[in-house]
């Protein structure tokens, strides 16, 4: 891995699935615990269909990653005792579960409060889909991955990503109340904050493992620009879609602004992550 552009299928995959998984991850806790029930609407029909789509091509594309995609089947070979094994297994087990859901969930809601069962299934793969993520990386060979900063950041894109998007097709049906919009402004609030203090907590981790290189003013000046990048494109862009929630009657065009800058700045991030950690957990010349 000597350039981050060969990198390019698993930054597409590590910023789009964990914001799908984040996106069934509040629908469900938004649904199960009737705080909003009618946000199921949002994981069946057309929507539900999109988010299985744009997480199956998330799972296609990081097989590109291996030369072949063929050649991810081996990645099964270690299950149970290989974090990477266990994260396609999981991630596989989401894709499957999501698309079964959206074919039978209009019968099932029909039928009752049938439909939370495997909705909250759906949930309970997305969040361990999450969880073996973030274990995925703790690799002690890579200084800077083998770090809980590192790990948590895909967890943290989960819930922030998952907020937003959800925010965002609220707005566009124009679904929910005030109280359900403030409540997702709120946990937006508190992801955001988690999201800033994760990219501070990396910074420390950079400096630590840069500090005795000849070349550490260069490379800390080149993480501190993309860290600042990354801030104010999750503190603008959030600001603009809670600005876009809150209104007497929900914008669109606000929340969809911000969206994109929330999402603008996980790429940022998962850029910044393969560019600086390749192989040694240093930028690679």
């Amino acid at each position: 891995m000597r350039s981050v552009v060969s990198e390019w299928p698993l930054v597409v995959f590590t910023s789009v699935a964990p914001l799908c998984a984040g996106a069934w991850i509040v629908t469900a806790l938004l649904a199960l615990f009737d705080v909003f029930p009618e946000v199921t609407l949002l994981t069946t029909g057309f929507t539900g269909t999109f988010f299985c789509l744009l997480l199956a091509a998330a799972l296609a594309c990081s097989t590109l990653h291996l030369g072949k995609p063929a050649a991810a089947l081996r990645a099964f070979m270690r299950l149970g005792n290989s974090a990477v094994s266990n994260e396609v297994f999981a991630g596989v087990l989401f894709v499957v579960a999501c698309c079964l859901y959206v074919l039978v969930s209009q019968n099932l809601i029909a039928a009752g409060d049938m439909w939370k069962i495997p909705l909250a299934f759906v949930a309970g793969c997305a969040g361990l889909f999450v969880l073996f993520q973030c274990l995925a990386y703790r690799m002690r060979t890579v200084p800077t991955w083998h770090s809980p900063s590192f790990s948590v950041e895909f967890a943290v894109i989960a819930l922030l990503g998952g907020v937003v998007a959800e925010g965002v097709i609220l707005c566009g049906g124009q679904l929910g109340d005030g109280a359900v919009r403030q409540g997702l402004v709120v946990a937006e609030v508190l992801c955001c904050a988690a999201a800033v203090f994760v990219v501070h907590a990396q910074g420390a981790v950079v400096a630590k493992n840069v500090r005795r290189r000849r070349d550490a003013h260069r490379l800390l000046e080149q993480w501190n620009v993309l860290g600042a990048v990354r801030v104010l494109a999750i503190v603008a862009g959030s600001t603009l879609w809670a600005f876009g929630m809150l209104g007497a009657s929900a914008s669109l065009t606000w929340a969809i602004t911000g969206a994109a800058l929330v999402m603008a700045a996980i790429v940022a991030g998962r850029y910044s992550f393969y560019r600086f950690y390749a192989n040694v957990g240093l930028p690679q010349d």
